[in-house]
């Protein structure tokens, strides 16, 4: 984690990172992807994503866009 805020910091570079640990990907992405089945389901800040699906955790954000995404395919 530390070397991956020390890359960015220095360079101002993008890195990208695959995490199931919601605490550590709110702590350290400034922009989340997230993809249910292979399909990009959003793209935004943390606050963004929390926001849109009014939930008041990204684990909750994420159910929510997972309900919706299953909704879609049914």
């Amino acid at each position: 984690r530390f070397l991956m805020q020390r890359v960015v910091a220095e360079h101002g570079t993008t890195v990208v990172f695959a995490s199931h640990t919601l605490a550590e990907v709110e702590q350290l992405a400034g922009r989340i992807a997230a993809f249910d089945r292979g399909q990009l389901q959003f793209c935004g800040t943390p606050a963004e994503i929390k926001a849109v699906t009014s939930a008041p955790t990204l684990e909750s954000s994420l159910e929510v866009l997972a309900r919706r995404a299953e909704s879609q395919t049914t």
